[in-house]
């Protein structure tokens, strides 16, 4: 069975999930949820992303897709692909995968969308400045065909300085539709 193609990200409540090539914010719980949902997994993110990261991240299977051919990544463990199929294709061969995670950023999360199950969402409650912005304009980011089947809440606290919500959506499968070939009995004149 091919492994749950996850998307894992964290967006403001004005569609911002970067500034500079970082987070707006900094949200240590939020990180640690990261840190759990992903750690064993292949994780998958553009070469922004792993150069903004400036190493590979532990325990995961870091895998980034890069156009360039040449590509040196800055970590010796880091697996490089030149396309979003190419990546999850590599994720997919190792046989005990059971879910990968696209972590970014904006142009990968964008080629990856029609192909996710799963998306873990943040909603980082609050007006940032940024220059990266989730969901693009050319995307049709609609949940009506998905189904929320978590949601955390968490407050203000001593520890963070905004509050935010995670969620985790399920993609609904296709409705069942009936076959399109009609079959016709020829008419016979007896």
């Amino acid at each position: 069975m091919p492994p749950t193609i996850s998307m894992i990200l964290a967006v403001s409540d004005n569609g911002i999930i970067g500034h500079n090539g970082d987070l707006p914010w900094h949200l240590s719980d939020e990180l640690k949820r990261f840190r759990k949902i992903t750690t064993g997994h292949a994780i998958l993110m553009g070469r922004k992303t792993h150069e903004s990261i400036g190493r590979a991240l532990p325990d995961r299977r870091n895998i980034v897709i890069t156009r360039q051919r040449d590509y040196q990544p800055l970590d010796a463990a880091v697996e490089i692909a030149h396309d979003v199929d190419a990546a999850i294709a590599l994720a997919s061969t190792d046989r005990n995968e059971t879910e990968l995670f696209i972590i970014g950023g904006a142009t990968i999360y964008e080629s990856a969308w029609p192909r996710v199950d799963r998306l873990y969402l943040t909603r980082v409650h609050g007006q940032f400045e940024g220059d990266t912005y989730w969901p693009p304009p050319t995307l049709d980011f609609d949940l009506s065909d998905w189904t929320c089947r978590a949601t955390e809440n968490h407050p203000i606290d001593a520890k963070h300085a905004h509050a935010y919500t995670c969620e985790t959506h399920d993609r609904l499968p296709p409705p069942h539709t009936p076959p399109t070939h009609t079959h016709v009995i020829p008419h016979n004149p007896t």
